[in-house]
């Protein structure tokens, strides 16, 4: 039968696909972009900024570290829902269990009266933990970018999963 929802199949999935994956993608491009702005500006403050007229001080860049760490933090909660796992990154669950490990690290500094060392530990630990989750939410943006066409065919392909 010609003109059937079976015939225009292959079409009417690829318009479906791409307007699901087109609202995952924008939010996926604005949380990059927001963690690059986060990470960045800052350090182009400082460092901008004569320091005679400096209104931003190095505390505020060991401050600019918690921003960086909430958004990174709402990011991977809002990415835990609503990212479907076959566009997850292979490094998000290590990044999530580094970071419920930095939570109870940090809990057990408190209780211990030793947050001196705890804040020590975590002026170096949170570039990198920033660094990594940035490095998963690109990763992550190329897999949701790849050709629709490519992911249609059989589903999605093994090579978009790893």
């Amino acid at each position: 039968m010609k003109g059937s929802v079976s015939d225009n199949f292959p079409q009417n999935w690829y318009i479906f696909v791409a307007s699901i994956m087109a609202s995952v993608q924008l939010y996926k491009r604005i949380d990059l972009w927001a963690q690059v702005v986060a990470i960045i500006l800052p350090w182009v403050i400082f460092f901008i900024v004569p320091k005679e007229g400096r209104v931003f001080h190095l505390e505020h860049i060991v401050a600019s570290y918690f921003i960086v760490g909430i958004c990174q933090v709402a990011s991977a909660i809002i990415n835990r829902f609503r990212l479907p796992d076959e566009y997850k990154a292979k490094g998000r669950k290590r990044y999530v269990q580094a970071l419920v490990g930095i939570i109870v690290f940090t809990f057990a500094g408190y209780m211990l009266n030793i947050l001196i060392f705890v804040f020590m530990v975590l002026l170096y630990a949170s570039p990198a933990m920033a660094l990594w989750y940035l490095i998963i939410t690109a990763l992550e943006l190329k897999k949701l970018t790849a050709p629709v066409s490519d992911i249609i065919d059989t589903g999605i392909k093994e090579t978009h999963l790893q």
